[in-house]
């Protein structure tokens, strides 16, 4: 995922979101902590951000539009990363408190 510099400032939060998720997902030892979840994810999520940004482009979603669609999208998934991460971690029953601390989490390297 590539960030321009000529995205506005809520777009751009919301793709850097999106990317360090997509990076975060895209690591090998993911997939072996993870199993079969986080296969293809990192992919998903470049195509999601492909259709959202060109909907945007296109003038048919706003800056703040495309930006909550991202969001949404990018939570939605983060949600379902925590419930994977804790169904599989049963030595930290204790909840995140951060979508960082999720990542770490994720990656094994709380």
């Amino acid at each position: 995922m590539i960030l321009e510099s000529d995205y506005p400032e809520v777009l751009k939060d919301a793709l850097q979101r999106a990317d360090a998720l997509s990076r975060t997902l895209a690591e090998p030892a993911l997939l072996v902590r993870l199993d079969r979840w986080a296969i293809g994810r990192s992919e998903e999520i470049a195509r999601f951000v492909e259709l959202v940004v060109g909907d945007w482009r296109l003038g048919a979603l706003s800056d703040t539009a495309a930006a909550e669609e991202l969001e949404s999208y990018v939570r939605t998934l983060e949600g379902a990363l925590h419930e994977c991460v804790t169904a599989r971690d049963a030595l930290s029953p204790v909840p995140p408190r951060s979508a960082v601390e999720l990542r770490s989490r994720a990656r094994g390297t709380e």
